[in-house]
């Protein structure tokens, strides 16, 4: 048996299995590592796609969220501005002054984004400011003044989205806690800025088809929206309907992040950046649309997929044909080089700039990408040489690094580009030296990254328009370390200061430009700062290094780090001295009017007591000059019954008169503070006796009755009797007065406290108005013109009495109803 085509036919059938199963394990390899680099392109094309549309995003955040809190801050100036001027002026959130309302009207001219400002008094009812002349609107209901009554700091508060009760606007409502000087609440100053002024900063930036931007409350309430879409998708304020990824990423980070998800709104994908207005309860989010952002990524992706489709069956075919042609070697070499053929493809595809360069710089190979980046045809570029392209580094340049790069060494550069129009593109190459066959070979990936250069100078742009808005502001702004020395500072501040920033930052303290009462109030309040967070409103006098004054008015936070420890602070510099000025200008104004009308009302009071004294003075004295003159003529026989009812008549007249020059002179000395006093131990009841008599027959000539009750414990005072009787006498006399015939009075004596005195004397006669219980102890002054003259009297006497009691440390006070009667009181401590 010949057993040779039998063992060729075993070792043909051994090889092709061997060759299939290499050739099987080959393709695999193949695949895997074509698959691999696929993978690695797109992940690291999607990073990049993903990095831009974050970093977009991010920024577009920061600015907005940069805008609209510079927006807030300036409304809080205001309220603050309002807050300072109330306390200046000694004025409450229920005054009726107009300097409040001119205060509004100041504030609502420096910033006009107000839609309103106005002051609400403790109760919730709106008292001052644009629009409140009509129905009475009461806020008190309102979260964001409950907030400002029942929470003791002073912390600005913002309100959800609401709707305005006045302008019947959509509004956001910003509120300061006013008190008064014992530090109770007095009441808000609340400004309100439209949701309509927030869609106007929205609608201003510069948005694709699919990308919007969102202004939310942190409890993620919808306070304005812009999206190209957004005509067609109205979303109404107040929307609280948001993505579950949006609320888990507040939930774990509620300052800042970003996130991917599709809008409940329109049913969009965006990847979104928020970021929170600190330190105000506002949010702000800047989406942009995927579609839009990675539409490139996604035509790359399917380029490639079909690419590594059709190699795997080409693949797999050509493996097909080798198996079945292992011994035709002609068939083997074709399907080889179709593989290096498809293997050309496949660089010629790759998203970078792909090329070969040899030591001399001369180019062995390129992809289409990296012709594409030239504006070259990929035929046109083998045998060239990089200097053709190169358009940063000299031929010297060029060839130390050509020369410089070691097999096996990589290195990373950015440089230019030259394109066949001439115009540069800025470029990342990446390059790495290998031997090959014995040959040196720099392999070199380059990247397009003009795009990402001009993103990176608008970015250096906007932060020196940041930096401009910082230095150039109209308020000082600067920053403390823990030793109060100059961390930061604008500008401005270095202009009021008087020295460049150079000068200041690092090398001096904020307390060289202090007075030393601005020291100690800085010593005092900087470690309130770094303990407690915030300062606020706190008055300094600024000196300049070149001696120049000003009044500011500095307000400051405090940054700390992981652990907790005080950086720096974040100052804000007021300049008050032209509100000062102001302020001191119209109160002089007011305080010129105010004296003004006393001293009016000061004359006529004096010209009505004249008048008064006239009458009173010439009644009695017409009755003894017509008297004297019945008696000289001898009309009136002496002692006859008439002539002894005349003398009488006179005597009673000049006894009228001697009392009334008395009380005037009296009332002299007690203003100029020469009254006398003589204390004495007195028995009340003794004394009360003797002012019964004095008034027994006025009160028999009217059927009044005097009660009088003396508590045990006043029966014996140490006091000036004299003055007690004079005072005494005064309130019993207008009651006799004021009293109808028949009345009753009472006098009551009892003790005030420990060692006191107190007296009330009570009628039931014609009680005494509101309105004059304020002035019925004034000199000079009687009820009414009517009451006036039908009650004789010159209207000094209870003046008198009230200065008599005040002299020995006590006070005087009457209560009444008009129609009802009255009661007058005197009270002496220390005479028990």
């Amino acid at each position: 048996m010949d057993v040779a085509p039998t063992l060729a036919t075993v070792d043909s059938l051994g090889l092709d299995r061997r060759l299939a199963r290499w050739l099987v394990l080959a393709n695999l390899v193949m695949l895997a590592f074509l698959a691999g680099l696929a993978t690695l392109a797109l992940q690291g094309s999607y990073r990049t796609h993903a990095q831009r549309a974050q970093a977009t995003s991010e920024n577009l955040a920061t600015t907005l969220q940069q805008t609209i809190a510079s927006e807030l801050a300036q409304v809080d100036l205001a309220l603050l501005n309002v807050r300072t001027s109330l306390r200046r002026s000694g004025q409450t959130s229920e005054s009726t002054d107009p300097v409040v309302e001119a205060v509004l009207a100041d504030q609502m001219r420096v910033l006009p984004v107000l839609d309103s400002l106005r002051i609400a008094d403790a109760s919730g009812l709106v008292r001052h400011g644009p629009g409140v002349a009509g129905a009475p609107v009461n806020m008190s209901n309102r979260l964001v003044f409950q907030r400002a009554r029942d929470e003791a700091s002073d912390s600005l508060q913002v309100s959800e989205p609401l709707q305005a009760r006045i302008s019947r606007k959509w509004v956001i409502a910003v509120v300061r806690r006013l008190e008064r000087p014992d530090g109770s609440f007095d009441g808000v100053v609340y400004a309100t800025l439209a949701v309509d002024h927030f869609q106007q900063i929205l609608g201003a930036m510069d948005l694709g088809p699919q990308d919007a931007v969102t202004l939310r409350s942190t409890s993620l309430q919808l306070i304005a929206r812009h999206s190209p879409l957004a005509a067609a998708q109205p979303v109404p304020v107040g929307n609280a309907v948001v993505s579950a990824e949006l609320a888990a990423a507040v939930r774990a980070n509620p300052a800042s992040g970003s996130f991917m998800s599709v809008t409940p709104v329109d049913k969009v994908e965006r990847l979104t950046a928020y970021r929170q207005v600190k330190p105000y309860p506002l949010m702000v989010l800047v989406g942009l649309g995927t579609e839009d952002f990675f539409s490139p990524w996604h035509e790359q992706r399917a380029q490639l997929l079909g690419l590594l489709l059709a190699l795997t069956l080409a693949m797999a075919g050509g493996s097909v044909i080798a198996l079945r042609s292992a011994r035709r070697q002609t068939a083997a070499s074709r399907a080889l080089l179709a593989e290096a053929r498809r293997s050309e493809t496949l660089l010629r595809v790759a998203c970078d700039g792909i090329h070969v360069l040899d030591r001399s710089g001369a180019l062995v190979r390129c992809s289409d990408s990296f012709a594409t980046m030239l504006d070259q045809a990929p035929r046109a570029m083998p045998g060239r040489n990089v200097r053709s392209w190169e358009a940063v580094m000299t031929d010297t340049e060029l060839a130390e690094r050509l020369r410089g790069i070691q097999v096996g060494e990589t290195q990373r550069f950015e440089t230019r580009h030259r394109r066949r129009d001439g115009s540069l593109i800025e470029v990342e190459v990446q390059s790495r030296a290998a031997e090959i066959d014995g040959r040196e070979l720099i392999y070199c990936a380059a990247r397009d990254i003009t795009e990402r250069k001009q993103m990176q100078a608008e970015l250096a742009e906007s932060a020196q328009r940041i930096r401009d808005l910082y230095d150039q502001a109209p308020c000082g702004y600067h920053s403390l370390d823990a030793n109060g020395v100059f961390v930061h500072v604008n500008a401005t501040s270095a202009a009021w200061l008087g020295l460049p920033a150079s000068e200041l930052i690092g090398q001096r303290r904020i307390t060289d430009f202090f007075t030393d009462e601005g020291r100690d109030a800085f010593a005092l309040n900087f470690p309130l700062l770094q303990a407690t967070g915030r300062v606020q409103d706190l008055e300094f006098d600024l000196l300049s290094a070149n001696g120049a004054r000003r009044r500011v008015q500095i307000s400051a936070t405090a940054i700390y780090d992981d652990q907790g420890r005080f950086l720096m602070s974040r100052s804000v510099v007021h300049d008050i001295t032209p509100l000062q000025e102001a302020q001191a200008l119209r109160l002089a104004a007011v305080q010129l009017q105010a004296e003004n009308r006393n001293l009016q009302a000061s004359s006529r009071v004096q010209q009505a007591f004249l008048n008064n004294l006239s009458h009173e003075l010439r009644t009695p004295l017409n009755a003894v000059l017509g008297l004297s003159r019945l008696l000289r003529s001898g009309t009136v026989a002496p002692g006859s019954p008439k002539h002894e009812e005349f003398l009488d008549l006179i005597g009673r007249s000049g006894q009228q008169l001697l009392g009334l020059i008395d009380t005037i002179l009296q009332y002299s000395r007690a203003e100029a503070g020469k009254l006398p006093l003589l204390p004495e131990r007195t028995e009340l009841t003794s004394l009360v006796a003797e002012l019964q008599a004095v008034f027994e027959e006025q009160l028999q000539a009217r059927q009044q009755v005097l009660q009088v009750s003396i508590a045990p414990a006043v029966q014996s005072v140490m006091l000036d009797p004299l003055r007690l009787k004079q005072v005494l006498a005064t309130y019993l006399a207008n009651a006799i007065k004021f009293s109808p015939d028949q009345g009753v009075l009472q006098l009551r004596a009892q003790r005030d406290g420990d060692r006191g005195l107190r007296i009330e004397v009570e009628d039931h006669g014609i009680g005494i108005a509101g309105s004059d219980l304020s002035r019925i102890f004034m000199p000079f002054r009687q009820l009414s013109e009517g009451t006036a003259k039908r009650y004789a009297g010159v209207g000094i006497g209870l003046a008198l009495a009230r200065r008599i009691i005040e002299s020995q440390g006590g006070s005087v006070g009457v209560r009444s109803r008009e129609g009802q009667g009255s009661v007058f009181h005197l009270v002496l401590p220390d005479v028990v």
